[in-house]
């Protein structure tokens, strides 16, 4: 395990900022899916067609992601952990600046929509790495006792982009207005994140390798020909009770940030402003919830707080779809 307290908080740091930036990259999407995409690359006197359009593509990032994961899951037993991080951080930045950087649909026509979608299946599979990568970084390094509240790190990434992204495309509507960003300025978070990367860069190169996989490369153990059919072979029940819990779990996450600015802007009739301020201050809020239920599975188990938080996510969701529409959807949605 990692001894120091230098080399735990390095690594802790790394994790939490490393995911940060791309899930920054992953959401910046949700947001400009909603905000802009539907009328720059599937333009059409039907915006509800536009719009299930583009959330289509916001889906295709999901379908990448398992393959993410299997892919970085076994290059990082090849070449660790570090690197394969490194190399996901290095995808995500790529394919999110060349984003910023297509033709529109009034431009370059059908290839513009063609070129998104490809570039979004790149952030899936890079998103995919990381998710699975930072986890298991942290967990190989840290101590057990506390292993639930040491995971919140990389955790915290999630709800911790979406601030981030709801502040960039708040200030940049505030300093542009609505029309200067939908014309042109939601460019700008889309090549910001070169900068972002760099950052990660440099904060993740100073991180040591997990001394599990240190042990087994000293050791030279090989690594199975097809790893994933051994896990299945070996640990299918649990590995199916965990996705199913993780599928719930996206689904609540996902209803609460990329439908619910569709359902402020095209069926509440409010304006764009309003679904980024709720979506930042909630997520604010969810870091902390995030990180204090974490320390308290490690008093209580894993099984309790899941289970409170499928719960309430849900009570929370049925609540959700109870608010009336605005005067607004009939002149969004046809």
């Amino acid at each position: 395990m990692t001894t120091t307290i230098a080399e735990r908080v390095r690594l802790l740091f790394a994790s939490a900022v490393g995911t940060i930036i791309e899930w920054y990259d992953f959401f910046i999407f949700a947001f400009c899916a909603v905000l802009v995409f539907d009328k720059a690359f599937f333009p059409g006197e039907d915006r509800l067609a536009g719009t299930m359009a583009v959330l289509g593509t916001f889906a295709i990032g999901f379908l990448a992601r398992p393959l993410g994961g299997i892919l970085f899951g076994a290059l990082g037993d090849r070449i660790g952990r570090k690197n394969a991080l490194v190399v996901s951080l290095l995808m995500m930045g790529a394919a999110t600046f060349a984003m910023g950087l297509l033709p529109t649909y009034a431009t370059a026509g059908v290839l513009a929509p063609i070129l998104l979608v490809g570039l979004r299946v790149l952030q899936g599979i890079a998103v995919g790495g990381e998710a699975t990568g930072a986890l298991l970084i942290v967990a190989e390094s840290m101590p057990g006792r506390r292993r639930g509240f040491w995971t919140s790190f990389p955790m915290i990434g999630g709800p911790a982009a979406n601030v981030l992204a709801a502040a960039t495309i708040g200030a940049l509507t505030a300093h542009y207005g609505e029309e200067g960003f939908a014309e042109w300025a939601w460019r700008l978070p889309f090549l910001f994140s070169i900068v972002l990367v760099l950052l990660g860069l440099w904060v993740r190169r100073r991180v040591e390798e997990s001394p599990v996989f240190a042990e087994l490369a000293a050791k030279r153990r090989e690594v199975p020909a097809a790893p994933l059919a051994e896990a299945v072979r070996s640990h299918w029940r649990p590995m199916g009770q965990v996705f199913l819990v993780k599928a719930a779990e996206n689904t609540l996450f996902y209803l609460f940030t990329t439908f619910f600015l569709v359902l402020v802007v095209q069926f509440l009739g409010l304006a764009r402003g309003v679904g980024s301020d709720a979506l930042f201050w909630g997520s604010i809020l969810e870091v902390a919830v995030i990180m204090a239920a974490a320390w308290v599975s490690d008093l209580v188990g894993r099984r309790p707080v899941m289970l409170l938080g499928l719960v309430a996510g849900i009570g929370a969701s049925a609540l959700l779809f109870t608010l009336p529409p605005g005067t607004r959807r009939r002149r969004c949605c046809g």
